[in-house]
């Protein structure tokens, strides 16, 4: 329920919700009872906070105390578009979009006046803020509804980087709905997120996301049958792998009777010190660079440094 600054302006401020309507008590004779039918027609006309200033209606996508008489710490418009940007109270939704958004406002009305924890209202507008962001990126995902959501696909957009781990409330949008859910029109289908749930240790609240159990696990299966697969193969990739040497060696004998017949040789940066000590070898044992592939001593010193396998004009 809201907090109010004094125990007076909160009991003057329900005296005027529970006035409103002929059936005695609105709050708990109407607005809860219409709530949880989730019939959008009907709660878009109903009041979800009055006083001698302001009157404000579900079906009003910005709900502004700000301009209202209430007296509560944290005081904030709730503004219920999905595109944050756009602070206009005339927003163009398809259906699909409209009723993510009327599930996000019946959550900010159960926690204004039928959850028994009193909440100030800046705390309403983070969870809500949370909750608009979310359902941005599940439209775009094809979920229509939160009812959509379970553990399984919560860890895959875990997985794939959807939450920031690195912010300590990021699931503070979607608790909300499991600490409300019984107050609510639809059901909610997952428990109190955690990182802990999600496998991230210390480092991961860095930035650091460790994969999930049940990921981690369907890759290796994955991995695994590859490997079965390759095993069945495992003649040709002999095979091939020999092939491979043999034209490596192939190569590198060419590459050196180029240098013996005088081709000239550029060793890159990296090689430039070896090249020196290998010629260096080449002269102590009296052995010519250019020996037109004659002298029977070049093979042997050539084996004992490796700058010829580079660069060669």
């Amino acid at each position: 329920m809201l907090s109010f600054e004094n125990s007076q302006d909160m009991d003057s401020t329900l005296d005027t919700m529970r006035s409103i309507g002929d059936r005695g008590d609105y709050l708990q004779q109407e607005l809860l009872p219409a709530l949880l039918r989730g019939d959008w027609e009907e709660l878009d006309k109903m009041v979800v906070y009055q006083d001698q200033k302001k009157t404000i209606l579900f079906g009003e996508d910005i709900w502004a105390f700000r301009y209202s008489d209430y007296k509560g710490s944290g005081i904030a418009n709730l503004i219920f578009n999905i595109e944050p940007k756009q602070e206009e109270n005339v927003i163009v939704l398809h259906q699909k979009g409209r009723h993510m958004l009327n599930q996000m406002k019946c959550v900010a009305l159960a926690e204004m006046w039928f959850s028994v924890k009193h909440t100030e209202l800046a705390s309403i507008n983070n969870k809500k803020n949370s909750l608009r962001k979310d359902i941005a990126q599940l439209i775009k995902r094809g979920i229509n509804s939160f009812e959509e959501l379970n553990q399984e696909y919560l860890e895959i957009l875990v997985s794939e980087g959807w939450y920031d781990i690195s912010r300590s409330y990021c699931f503070i949008g979607l608790n909300n709905l499991v600490h409300l859910k019984g107050l609510l029109p639809f059901k909610v289908n997952f428990s109190h997120q955690t990182h802990k749930i999600h496998n991230v240790n210390s480092d991961a609240q860095n930035g650091k996301v460790v994969i999930p159990p049940r990921i981690y696990f369907a890759a290796l299966k994955e991995y695994s049958e590859d490997i079965v697969k390759a095993y069945g193969l495992r003649d040709e990739i002999e095979q091939a792998v020999e092939q491979m040497i043999s034209l490596y060696e192939n190569e590198l004998e060419r590459k050196i009777l180029r240098i013996r017949k005088g081709y000239g040789h550029k060793p890159s940066d990296s090689y430039v010190k070896p090249w020196e000590q290998f010629t260096q070898a080449l002269n102590k044992n009296g052995i010519t660079l250019v020996d037109k592939g004659e002298d029977p001593r070049w093979p042997p010193v050539s084996g004992l440094l490796s700058p010829l396998n580079n660069h060669y004009v």
